[in-house]
């Protein structure tokens, strides 16, 4: 085994150098050059020209339909005329929202008497590192610890370009336009194809085409958007599209994941999008059949992303989506099996989403998106109530109608992706008709996931096996860890991620066993950490009993984690609904004498009393008050733990400790009671 993975390092390493030798041997055709070869010879400016007309393929919008979209959004949103227009003046002057910066200036430096500014494009502008523009795409590195990828991959996504045309198409201003044009000259001035930093991932190459997609058809027809510059953004869009295609993002095995599916996603944009090109044949067919296969390999058949991640879920689904819709808008349908998956994917957003219209942050969370068509500079990654606003408009359900309500996001959204106005969420709006009542409990036994329900009480219960093929990417060790509302408040909550590769330490942390409302034996990891983006695959899960009534829901499961240590963990989940009270017991079974550590996590804010290692902890938040009783051999212990809503950001929380030493096999938990 260990020759065979030399030999295809070695393989790996040769390749990438003759490829680049082939790159630095070939001439960089102009922009006019590669556009006339990619359209068979014919007139590049006759394109463009007809490019600026053109009513087929259709997009998302057009300058027509943009202007009534932006009508329609000011008459119906409070305040979103001046929010958007407030948000793409911050944007012009340089301003935007990465990661956990709410307001950082991308903006480098003025470039003398021209008046032109440059963005940094290639930085970590919070760490204050660059990766060097020239150095070859397969050959940049990622400085664990010092500085993180992820900072100028998601400036060079461009999402804060469609804001500047959102306030194009409410003002007519030609300084967004000018905006918008600048950025993307500026991006591909900087950025020659194969090199630099934010051409070493195919899925932010795919992403930022969508993303100027949406900013060119926004402003296609204003006057800075001159001929000049359209042979420049077009003969870019396919080097984005070529890049895209040789080198669309597998693993062994043959393993796609979220990044798979975006580089297909982006293939199929340009392939619809650029029918005039001689090869957006191809990209468009490599593109539907990646996209029909990752909807067949990545979703589970009860509907949830693979890669043990809710953040993931809503990312992927807005990539299916966005295709879905696409495709339905120039006669290009997707099967019917695929449909059925982005409703049963709605579905499951409905069943996680909790009492307060916030997602648990189970799994890896940062922030990624597609696009952000609504509330740029304050949309919440907790918040996935806009998935349901569009499943509601595109699956006619009035159970996801209700659930969406309230939540913000989810009129501009469908607004921009389907052209009108979301009739169930204005009609319920306007009737004041209060939501249908919360699902009941229900079962995810395919991705791991059990939600336990009644009214504003609500429970997510991970029992995900380490997913992506055992890749485990996002997976955190949250082997039957659980999310607990009580009467509509949080009490307790999964962690998020805070950093990937900037903090390794951190990146460990947030992902460990003990940041979790589970079971630590012998101070060991549920799942192996084999680097950042990798578990070892260690637990295996048995469900003996899955049990959901009127009166009380009961789940046992176990898991194979610690059997390398010779125990076996049983957890026992008893949710009993009126009165309240949840019921959690532990059996350890195995040999010799271990340690045991049992954590819950509690959300920020909230007052915690103990009297004693031995005695009852009062928790309160918001004006609800939770007594948890120690049941079993444990010490208990209050410490400090770490919460992280967004990517980049932390604050602390509170943390119960049952800690003990047990010889061959044990039994303790606890109760949660009491509103």
């Amino acid at each position: 085994m260990e020759g065979q993975l030399k030999i295809r390092r070695i393989a790996s390493r040769t390749k990438t150098a003759a490829l680049r030798y082939s790159y630095a041997l070939r001439s960089e055709p102009s922009a006019w050059s590669l556009l006339h070869g990619a359209l068979d010879g014919a007139s590049p400016e006759r394109f463009v020209t007809h490019m600026r007309s053109r009513t087929v393929p259709r997009f998302f919008i057009d300058p027509v339909s943009a202007v009534h979209n932006a009508a329609q959004l000011s008459s119906t949103v409070p305040r979103w005329r001046e929010t958007t227009l407030r948000d793409a003046d911050r944007i012009a002057n340089g301003v935007v929202r990465i990661l956990g910066a709410d307001a950082v200036s991308i903006v480098e430096s003025d470039a003398g008497a021209t008046g032109a500014r440059r963005v940094r494009w290639h930085g970590d502008i919070i760490a204050g590192y660059e990766w060097s523009p020239a150095a070859f795409y397969k050959d940049i590195e990622i400085p664990h610890g010092v500085a993180d990828i992820k900072v100028p991959w998601e400036i060079s996504r461009c999402q804060h370009l469609p804001v500047l045309g959102m306030a194009y198409a409410i003002w007519g201003d030609d300084r967004y336009a000018e905006e918008i044009v600048a950025q993307i000259r500026d991006w591909i001035g900087q950025n020659k194809p194969g090199y630099g930093a934010n051409w070493s991932c195919a899925m932010e190459v795919a992403i930022r085409a969508v993303n100027w997609l949406w900013a060119f058809h926004f402003i296609r027809q204003a006057s800075p958007l001159d001929d000049a510059f359209a042979v420049e953004f077009l003969a870019s869009l396919v080097s984005h599209a070529r890049h895209i295609h040789r080198n669309i993002e597998t693993y062994a095995g043959g393993v796609t994941t979220n990044h798979t599916l975006a580089d297909y996603l982006g293939l199929y944009y340009l392939g619809t999008m650029l029918p005039e090109f001689s090869e957006a044949g191809t990209w468009l067919r490599t593109g539907q059949a990646g996209l029909e296969a990752c909807m067949k390999s990545q979703v589970t058949s009860d509907g949830a992303d693979f890669e043990n991640s809710l953040a993931y879920h809503r990312l992927v689904l807005e990539m299916f989506v966005g295709a879905y819709l696409l495709g339905h808008l120039n006669h290009n349908s997707f099967s019917r099996a695929f449909a059925r998956g982005l409703e049963r994917m709605i579905e499951f957003v409905g069943a996680y989403t909790r009492p307060d219209g916030l997602a648990p942050l189970i799994g890896d969370s940062d922030d990624g998106r597609l696009q952000i068509l609504s509330r740029y500079f304050d949309w919440d990654p907790r918040d996935h109530r806009y998935l349901l606003a569009l499943g509601a408009e595109l699956f006619d359900r009035d159970d996801f109608a209700g659930q969406a309500a309230g939540g913000p996001g989810g009129i501009e959204e469908v607004t921009w992706l389907l052209g009108r106005q979301p009739r169930q969420l204005l009609r319920d709006h306007e009737l004041h008709r209060p939501a249908p009542s919360p699902a009941t409990s229900r079962a995810f036994p395919s991705s791991g996931r059990y939600i336990l329900r009644h009214g504003d009480h609500h429970v997510v219960v991970c029992a995900d096996e380490p997913g992506t093929g055992g890749l485990a990417n996002h997976k955190h060790n949250d082997m039957f860890s659980f999310e607990l509302t009580v009467a509509g408040v949080p009490i307790v909550v999964d962690g998020g991620s805070f950093a990937y590769t900037g903090d390794p330490p951190s990146r460990d942390r947030f992902r460990s066993t003990a940041a979790h409302s589970t079971i630590v034996i012998d101070g060991l990891e549920q799942n192996e950490p084999l680097g950042p983006f990798a578990l070892r695959v260690d637990s295996h899960v048995e469900v003996h009993q899955w049990l959901t009534t009127a009166v009380v829901d009961y789940l046992d499961m176990s898991h194979t984690g610690y059997e390398r240590v010779g125990v076996r963990h049983r957890r026992q989940f008893t949710f009993i609904k009126e009165p309240f009270m949840w019921l959690v017991l532990d059996t350890l079974v195995g040999r010799g004498r271990h340690t045991l550590d049992s954590y819950i996590h509690l959300a920020p804010g909230g007052d915690l009393e103990s009297g004693g290692p031995d005695s009852r902890v009062r928790y309160s938040t918001r004006g609800i008050s939770v007594e948890i009783l120690s049941l079993g051999p444990l010490r208990l212990s209050v410490c400090s733990g770490l919460y992280s809503a967004r990517y980049g950001k932390q604050q602390p929380r509170p943390v119960l400790r049952f800690s003990g030493t047990f010889c061959d096999s044990v039994s303790c938990g606890y109760a949660i009671t009491g509103v």
